[in-house]
């Protein structure tokens, strides 16, 4: 009984007092049985402490406004939980070109790339895709740490890393997707980025 929508039985006790004319359209609402059974006994407990005619329509009018209440409420739960999970990633992946692996090794860092500021904190690793004529992932490294930059009125980011770049066990090929799709920074996991078999398998 605890758990009861406090503001449910708030309308119940609403209805003790005088009430209060309402422009009122008909639906119909079709019921199980035992449902009926339960509000036409919930009704004559209401009754005995109101002198008001509560009647069937009566209580559904309180459930339904209940409800009406209830869904925005539900809607923002809905929507905060498949926020949180489309943001758990940990991974950006940079665009780059045939030189860019070779950088990556030789100064363990990348540099004057765009990073949605929303996301950066997240980040704990990088990777690269070459394009053409490689059009694969094969390099990533650990984020030691990145420091913004103004580039051309353009606030982008430099990023150091922990040690050596690592080499994955197996290219990420771009496979069918459009290579079009590669030149924004890609937001993933290391675990998709470890078990991805091509590019559109990073996706969250």
């Amino acid at each position: 009984m605890e758990n009861i929508d406090n503001s449910m039985i708030k309308r119940i006790e609403e209805q003790f007092a005088t009430p209060k004319d309402l422009n009122k359209r008909q639906i119909s609402v079709f019921l199980k049985p035992e449902t009926i059974e339960e509000l036409d006994k919930s009704i004559e407990k209401v009754k005995e402490y109101s002198d008001k005619k509560i009647t069937r329509n009566t209580m559904i009018e309180l459930a339904v406004g209940n409800l009406i209440e209830c869904i925005p409420i539900a809607l923002k739960n809905y929507e905060e939980k498949n926020k949180s999970l489309k943001e758990e990633y940990d991974t950006v992946v940079f665009p780059c070109d045939e030189t860019g692996v070779a950088t990556f090794i030789r100064t363990k860092s990348w540099f004057y790339v765009r990073t949605d500021k929303n996301k950066i904190d997240n980040l704990k690793y990088i990777a690269l895709y070459t394009a053409y004529p490689v059009q694969s992932i094969t390099h990533y490294g650990v984020i030691d740490r990145y420091e913004p930059r103004d580039f051309n009125g353009k606030t982008k980011y430099i990023y150091y890393l922990k040690g050596e770049p690592i080499e994955l066990a197996k290219p990420i090929p771009l496979g069918n997707i459009n290579p079009q799709s590669t030149r924004s920074p890609r937001y993933t996991t290391l675990k998709k980025l470890k078990a991805a078999k091509e590019y559109a398998d990073l996706a969250i």
